[in-house]
């Protein structure tokens, strides 16, 4: 059934907010299903493409379901871009086609011999769900919150900016929305133009936008999954992009046990940096810059900390901090406090003390990134050290979630499996890992004496961007085996297995040498503003100069990344980020993406699931202290 067929009932249970009353339980219980566990943030590209036209949730459960894992995170937007889903809407499928998935059953992937209005919608995220509650698995949902009028990345980022998306010919659509050429992402004006004409809104700015994303796009995946998704994780999470209190009423008006998290405020340590709407805490490391702030680095250990020093697993809104002889540094913590950038002992606290009246409690979460970026770039952590911090959040009644790559993503080399490209497990390097990581932490008995915090950690101090990150990191020399973030397992990560662990073979690395050799920091750009950016496709969609970042592949390797961009499919090897424009003879820089030494796959489809889905399992809560 095409979705607009559905449109005059989906419209009809629209929520508004005069109807809502606030379901807030502030016992701190929803979040109890993540309490001492494990998970695993993993990401999928929304709307059509190649990834989710031949995605199966089955053969992701099937490689998962042996893990130690009670929950995963996944997208339901296209990661932090609002402007794709994993599921069709009864407004969004409409208004751009592009934007939500469809059931594609050819055998073979060929960017530009259909017509994506005739195809039928495809519910992915349903599948998703239905796959991971017959192995047990909770489904957090990760949410863009600057929706598709893309609030913060702005519509140059937007999938169909400039004739980035072969879908959408914005050089005929964008004058209808007052622009002279190509440069605007029809998708988002669309967008706009259906919340300022509809008569619950009248007007696109940012309130309007912001409310209507919540009444519109969270109420309506929140009331068709209900129950079935145990949390919500929203990404731009402050006032400038999302109206949280908003969200937070509809989704527990669908579902009020379901566990909210907010991507908004301080990072390191943990705390309840949203009361009165947030469950658990969002764990977002120190922002990583593009690799150039690793995840291993010491100035994340106060998350480790402060997991340790929270209230049966709950940290709250204020807090002290404490030197080691017991003597005050810091009293009732402020939103600017960093313990990253805490480069002198003097001013590092060894503990932190929480005031349980001050809010109420959010679960200590930590959301940590395996490779040199969040979902790609290649492992850069020591599995002893991952092991250490990971038990220790979760010993002391937190949760800790590694966030892996997904086989066919940036970077990632094609997982082949009789002759089909696989899009659906996690990279094998990041399965290797994994299974090393639990064995190793469930090794540490109670003797065990950890060695790995504030001044020992194995960070590379030549990838740190900021000389106040540099204390506590004990790689300095540079050699591959320690400071080496290229795609596949570091050495030092595949010499130490307390129990055997399944046998993980790797796909082949990429054939990738140009510019292997430049340093992180060549890897950034300025943006318009002059302001330093890290690699990220969003910059270069509608320069000229950078043009061949926003192209999609036509060839070779680039054939399996037919509908995203060159950076998305072959970062640090395509030049995108080089110091020179396309324009300038840079053949170095600008050569083709190598070929994997993989031919293009011949697809088989994916079947849609038969089996009825099924509510998430759920736990008995154990309320946090009052």
């Amino acid at each position: 059934m095409k979705i607009s067929a559905l449109l005059p009932l989906l419209i009809a249970t629209v929520v508004h907010a005069s109807e809502l009353t606030s379901l807030l339980d502030t016992s701190g219980t929803r979040a109890a299903f993540m309490s001492g566990k494990h998970g695993i943030g993993y990401r999928v590209p929304g709307g059509v493409n190649f990834a989710t036209a031949y995605y199966d949730a089955t053969n992701f459960a099937n490689q998962i379901k042996d893990l130690p894992i009670s929950y995963v995170i996944i997208g339901l937007s296209k990661g932090a871009f609002g402007d794709r889903y994993l599921a069709p809407h009864s407004v969004l499928t409409d208004l751009a086609r592009g934007s939500t998935p469809i059931e594609y059953t050819s055998t073979s992937w060929t960017i530009t011999d259909f017509t994506i209005e005739d195809y039928a919608d495809r519910d992915l995220f349903d599948e998703i769900l239905t796959a991971m509650a017959n192995i047990n698995v909770n489904v957090i949902a990760y949410m863009a919150a600057q929706g598709p009028a893309m609030l913060k990345a702005g519509e140059i980022a937007a999938y169909d900016y400039n004739n980035k998306s072969p879908y959408v010919d914005s050089c005929v659509e964008c004058p209808q929305y007052g622009f002279t050429g190509c440069d605007c992402a029809p998708s988002v004006h669309k967008w706009k133009n259906w919340v300022k004409t509809n008569s619950n809104y009248g007007s696109d700015d940012d309130a309007m936008l912001q409310k209507a994303y919540a009444e519109v796009i969270v109420n309506e995946y929140a009331e068709r999954y209900g129950n079935r998704i145990a949390g919500w994780w929203f990404d731009q999470g402050d006032a400038r992009y999302a109206n949280g209190a908003l969200v937070e009423q509809i989704i527990h008006q669908h579902n009020p046990n379901a566990a909210i998290a907010w991507n908004n405020g301080n990072k390191v340590p943990l705390r309840n940096n949203n009361p009165g709407i947030e469950d658990f805490t969002f764990g977002h490391v120190t922002p990583l810059k593009s690799g150039a702030n690793p995840s291993d680095g010491c100035y994340n250990y106060g998350m480790v900390l402060s997991a340790e020093d929270s209230i049966n697993g709950y940290v709250y809104k204020d807090f002290r901090t404490l030197s080691d002889d017991g003597t005050e540094i810091f009293h009732n913590g402020a939103s600017t406090y960093d313990y990253a950038v805490k480069i002198d002992p003097a001013t590092r606290p060894s503990q932190f003390l929480y005031n349980s009246t001050s809010s109420e409690g959010s679960l200590a979460h930590v959301y940590m990134p395996l490779n040199i970026a969040w979902n790609s770039g290649g492992i850069i952590w020591d599995k002893h050290q991952g092991a250490e911090w990971m038990k220790r959040v979760t010993d002391a009644g937190g949760a800790f979630t590694w966030s892996v790559a997904r086989s066919g993503c940036a970077g990632c080399a094609e997982n082949i499996q009789n002759g089909v490209a696989n899009q659906d497990e996690i990279n094998a390097p990041d399965l290797a890992f994994l299974q090393e990581v639990y064995n190793l932490a469930g090794s540490m008995g109670s003797s065990y004496t950890y060695t790995y915090n504030d001044t020992n950690c194995k960070c590379c101090t030549t990838r740190l961007s900021n000389p106040n990150y540099v204390w506590g990191c004990k790689e300095t020399d540079g050699t591959p085996d320690t400071c080496d973030a290229t795609i596949g397992v570091d050495s030092e990560i595949d010499t130490y297995a307390p129990t055997p662990v399944p046998e993980v073979t790797l796909a082949p690395k990429p054939a990738c040498t140009a510019s292997d050799d430049k340093s992180t920091t060549e890897w950034t750009t300025s943006a318009n503003n002059g302001a330093p950016k890290g690699c990220s496709a969003w910059i270069y969609g509608g320069g000229t100069p950078y043009a061949r970042c926003s192209q999609l592949g036509t060839g070779g390797t680039m054939a399996n990344f037919a509908s995203v961009n060159g950076y998305e499919a072959c970062p640090y090897h395509c030049g995108c980020c080089a110091t020179q424009p396309s324009t300038v003879d840079n053949s170095e820089a600008y050569n083709e993406c190598p070929n994997l030494a993989q031919p293009p796959a011949t697809l088989a489809p994916t079947p849609s699931p038969t089996q009825s889905p099924t509510p998430a399992p759920t736990s008995s809560p154990t309320p946090a202290p009052t």
